[in-house]
């Protein structure tokens, strides 16, 4: 009663995506048909890095903010072999279209759309900004056009790092080799150098993560 192929879609961009407020659930079945999901309220996906999407969807508690929703359907899909070979599968096709350099010219797609009309937007709507729906936004226009601009850079940092501490997560999840995720999803993607750290200790940490101790040599 279910179509596993668009419910497994579903999980693996709440995933790759990182989204830490998946309680918000849609899915639909039309009369003869299965059960399938709308992606629907990403904004928290690309939010943090280093949020473990994976981790957070097949969390066994539960997923969402509170790790209250409940997941028995992709746990229990999981637990079958074929199943998990097909999750995997999937799951690498996706990573390997959603690059870095595909995510970046799409932020600046539409970041080239949007901008002329920002001005505008935050000139009526500023003033309104709710602070228990956007706590750090400004309710100037002038100061909101600058906090937006602040999180369209955060968003290209994000899709900077995020494929490499994804793959890294998946690997730590599914407890899979470097071969094996190579296998699925291709070599685990580098940081390019033009990635920005708050300090050189945060970038150290991260990287030896991703990388292991000589993640140096990969700028060699």
């Amino acid at each position: 009663h279910v179509d596993v192929d668009n419910y497994f879609d579903y999980v693996i961009f709440e995933s790759f995506f990182a989204n830490t407020d998946t309680g918000n659930i849609r899915f639909y079945k039309v009369p003869g048909g299965k059960w399938r999901w709308i992606l629907y309220d990403m904004d928290y996906g690309l939010f943090n890095y280093g949020s473990n999407g994976i981790g957070n969807y097949l969390n066994p508690k539960g997923h969402g903010a509170q790790d209250n929703i409940d997941n028995s359907l992709i746990l229990k899909l999981l637990e079958n072999s074929e199943m998990k070979d097909k999750f995997l599968t999937r799951f690498g096709e996706v990573f390997r279209f959603f690059t870095t350099e595909r995510m970046l010219a799409q932020i600046d797609e539409c970041y080239r759309i949007l901008e002329p009309e920002m001005e505008m937007h935050f000139d009526r709507w500023a003033a309104e900004n709710l602070k228990n729906i956007s706590f750090d936004q400004p309710k100037t226009k002038d100061g909101c056009i600058r906090w937006w601009n602040q999180r369209v850079t955060r968003l290209r940092s994000v899709v900077r790092k995020r494929p490499a501490y994804c793959w890294r997560q998946v690997a730590e999840w599914f407890g899979m080799t470097d071969a094996q995720m190579t296998y699925y999803f291709g070599p685990i993607p580098i940081i390019s150098e033009e990635a920005t750290w708050d300090t050189e200790k945060q970038k150290e940490t991260a990287m030896t993560y991703l990388y292991g101790p000589n993640w140096k040599t990969l700028y060699q």
